[in-house]
């Protein structure tokens, strides 16, 4: 390779790896735990104007749970929970049925809930609802840009 095409490759790699690391950087997982039984993992988080109003405040998570059970109907809790810069949280327990299924992912809207800037962190922690035995958790952190002021409340719809 002569002189020109490594100056070349050199310049394109140190241009392309700060392109790399911020991308890895705005949704990164830090945590998550399973058993043999039980396993939940945060797939994605991100900002978004799901609402359509032209703010980017609200939050979209996809979050997958599976386990093995030999009973056909199981009933799981998923414990989601929101904090944003400042420390203050946003905490819901989801209620799942499963007839037949052992799987699902489930697309949570959080709307209204990115209203600060800086790093947010979401922790999901899913469960037996008729045992403690058993608890898969995962934690990602992001960072969606500014804040909104004197947006409407947070809700949030479960897909």
């Amino acid at each position: 390779m002569n002189c020109r095409k490594k100056i070349v490759a050199f310049i394109l790699l140190v241009v392309a790896l700060p392109l790399v690391g911020s991308s890895v950087s705005a949704c990164t997982e830090v945590y998550s735990s399973e058993t043999n039984i039980l396993s939940t993992h945060i797939l994605t988080a991100y900002y978004s104007d799901l609402e359509g109003k032209g703010l980017e405040n609200d939050i979209f998570t996809s979050i997958y749970i599976s386990f093995d059970s030999p009973y056909y109907y199981n009933h799981l809790y998923c414990y989601v929970e929101l904090t944003l810069p400042s420390g203050y949280y946003y905490s819901y327990l989801i209620s799942i049925e499963f007839y037949g299924v052992y799987e699902t992912t489930l697309p949570i809207y959080m709307y209204n809930h990115a209203t600060e800037s800086g790093n947010y962190i979401l922790y999901v922690a899913s469960f037996f609802a008729c045992s403690n035995h058993y608890l898969a958790e995962s934690i990602v952190i992001f960072d969606p840009p500014g804040g909104t002021d004197g947006a409407d409340p947070p809700r949030i719809e479960v897909g």
